[in-house]
């Protein structure tokens, strides 16, 4: 998976990443090292792969981790930008 740096964006607490896609499963987990249980997460596809997938859900799953849920196994080769959004 490859990473952008997160960035703090004025007073709402935003942060940034960019990852790629593993592959295997519908359900990827990403290392986001600015978010916290409670946060909400959301997921765009930044560059379809191969076999073009949709995003059907983002959370954030535990401490340092965004889960996304696609609508099929994206395998290896989609970019995700993620956006997370601190609680207030």
């Amino acid at each position: 998976m490859s990473r952008s740096t997160t960035h703090q964006i004025g007073e709402f607490g935003v942060g940034a990443e960019k990852a790629t896609t593993v592959g295997g499963s519908a359900v990827e987990t990403f290392a986001f090292e600015a978010c916290k249980l409670g946060d909400v997460a959301v997921a765009l596809i930044e560059t379809q792969g191969a076999l073009p997938v949709t995003v059907e859900a983002a959370r954030v799953s535990a401490d340092g981790q965004v889960e996304v849920t696609f609508s099929g196994d994206p395998a290896a080769d989609h970019v995700v930008s993620l956006l997370v959004f601190k609680q207030a």
